[in-house]
């Protein structure tokens, strides 16, 4: 599977497989800044993790740990420094905690919107298409689909034909289908490797060091 050079949006119920198949995918990237919300350690090993946001500035790649229980509006300063360094995939894990179907904050609306412009790719990980700011949804041209209930498939026929979405209620268990909205069709299908260990560290602590030079984003993955 290959890393889409434009917004991904990536979809399933949880425990479906998403975060194993978003970690392989950006493991080659150079310019990295994941958002994880849910610090349970799925991303502990893939890049030096901290809770400082400033980092996003000063390290190649980084996970940065939200604080608990922070609020939307909170999340905007990490938005807002991803739009300012550009060169950068930003993945989004879980989107619930970014937006809802009537919000979305102004600075994640940027990189959504006219990040593309300042080679940023959104890797947006999320159990529910309802409830999805419509921002989201449109500007990812390419859509990762895991298994997902019944009761999705008529919000995302809005986004690709609906016979796709009635596949995509009906995947097993870490399988994924590809969907490229500029394509309108299938464009990949497979199985993930399954999960990731969610909460076990294994040892891993923030590390803070690392040097600069993102000289491009890789987006291939082979």
């Amino acid at each position: 599977m290959k890393l889409p050079a434009a917004h991904l949006l990536v979809a399933g119920s949880n425990g479906t497989g998403k975060t194993s198949a978003v970690r392989e995918l950006v493991r080659p990237v150079q310019g990295l800044a994941v958002l994880d919300t849910k610090r349970v350690g799925d991303y502990a090993g893939l890049a030096p993790e901290t809770e400082d946001v400033r980092d996003v500035l000063r390290l190649d790649r980084l996970v940065y740990l939200a604080p608990p229980g922070a609020p939307r509006e909170a999340l905007e300063e990490f938005y807002r420094l991803c739009y300012l360094r550009g060169s950068v995939v930003v993945v989004v894990d879980e989107l619930k905690h970014s937006v809802t179907a009537a919000y979305i904050g102004l600075q994640h609306r940027a990189i959504m919107v006219s990040g593309r412009g300042r080679h940023i790719v959104a890797v947006s990980l999320t159990q529910r298409y309802v409830g999805t700011h419509n921002d989201v949804l449109s500007e990812s041209w390419y859509h990762l689909l895991f298994g997902l209930p019944q009761g999705e498939v008529a919000k995302m026929a809005e986004y690709m034909p609906r016979t796709v979405a009635l596949t995509a209620a009906e995947l097993p268990k870490y399988a994924w289908r590809l969907y490229g909205r500029e394509e309108r069709r299938i464009l990949g299908a497979g199985r993930t490797s399954g999960p990731t260990g969610q909460a076990r560290r294994r040892g891993a602590t923030a590390n803070r060091s690392g040097g600069r030079g993102r000289e491009s984003i890789a987006r291939d993955l082979s």
